[in-house]
């Protein structure tokens, strides 16, 4: 059996890194090394792992590293892939729950199917207690996200043909955590940009633009959902800001990446098709991320350009809103 890596990327996960990195320890594949990279936690994270390693009497290799400075999502990713030794790097999240035979059945797939660039899994939502989620609504829209991505966005003409539209909200991508990515991926594309946020979609591209991606139709890993801030308030405006940053970074990976594919004499039939697309969608982050920094008067003659991108005036208003707080707290600063 192949060497396999378990990679856990974690960051001031302290209430949950011990739950996910006993599933770790607890994998029935025999040839397993697992890799904890923390991206200079400011809390318990590494203490407690470190604590779990000391009094674990593993039959694993275990590496465990600590970012010197905190380097984003994109650079502990590169940290992980730096480790690792596997040729299949199984990808987790520090507050996430990997059922016991996750690498086994990942590794047994990946092999059966004559090792694809990338493997998914299906999940089960917890919540931040570790109970599963079962609420309709929210079970109806990862099970939407996995119809749709999952089994349908492991091909790239099916990925272009559900995202003709430029500003399709979600990104074209697995969920990171039910992942796992040949170690050729990383070796021909290189790291990733530190600026990069959603690891996943750019792995999920260049798996597409390789040897492809597949799915198995197995529970096995527990994806803790979180509640988030919402958009009411100016912290809520600033998460939204840093998400769409994240996703151009993403996407200007990707364009890159495809860049280098063409080089590499690594081509699929889409490849012209893709690269439009990638196009589109960084001509779209870019005005979104511009309009909600550039001075108010630009963002208020740029409404019918705003609805041909499908902002909506939701947007207007957050944007006015943005300022009126500024222009109060400048004002406040006067006086």
């Amino acid at each position: 059996m192949p060497l396999v890596t378990l990679g856990i990327i974690s960051y001031n996960q302290e209430g949950y890194i011990e739950e996910c990195f006993r599933s770790a320890l607890a994998q029935d594949y025999p040839n397993l090394q697992i890799v904890l990279c923390d991206d200079h936690s400011t809390d318990h994270t590494l203490s407690i792992v470190e604590r779990i390693v000391a009094e674990a009497n593993s039959q694993h290799e275990i590496v465990i590293h600590q970012n010197a400075e905190n380097l984003g999502i994109g650079g502990n990713v590169n940290a992980v892939f730096e480790s690792a030794t596997g040729e299949l790097i199984v990808m987790m999240g520090g507050d996430d729950i990997s059922y016991s035979n996750r690498c086994s059945v990942m590794a047994r797939e990946w092999l059966r199917r004559g090792k694809p660039s990338g493997i998914v899994s299906m999940l089960e939502l917890i919540d931040d207690a570790g109970n599963e989620i079962k609420d309709p609504e929210a079970m109806s829209y990862y099970t939407e996200v996995y119809l749709q991505y999952s089994k349908k966005m492991v091909q790239v003409d099916s990925l272009l043909s559900n995202h003709r539209c430029p500003h399709q909200i979600l990104p074209p991508g697995v969920i990171g955590c039910t992942s796992a990515w040949s170690r050729d991926l990383y070796d021909f594309f290189g790291p990733l940009s530190a600026k990069v946020h959603y690891e996943d979609v750019v792995f999920t591209i260049r798996a597409m633009i390789s040897n492809n991606m597949t799915l198995v139709e197995d529970k096995l890993v527990k994806y803790r959902v979180h509640g988030g801030s919402t958009m009411r308030n100016d912290r809520g405006f600033d998460r939204e800001l840093a998400i769409n940053n994240g996703l151009l970074q993403s996407y200007i990976q990707m364009l890159k990446d495809l860049e280098n594919a063409k080089i590499g004499k690594r081509y699929t039939d889409h490849n012209n098709e893709l690269q439009i697309f990638l196009e589109q969608k960084i001509k779209f982050l870019e005005f979104k991320d511009n309009y909600f920094t550039q001075p108010l008067w630009k963002s208020l003659i740029q409404i019918k350009k705003m609805r041909s991108y499908g902002l909506g005036l939701r947007c207007l208003k957050i944007r006015m809103a943005r300022a009126f707080n500024f222009t109060k707290l400048f004002s406040a600063h006067i006086s």
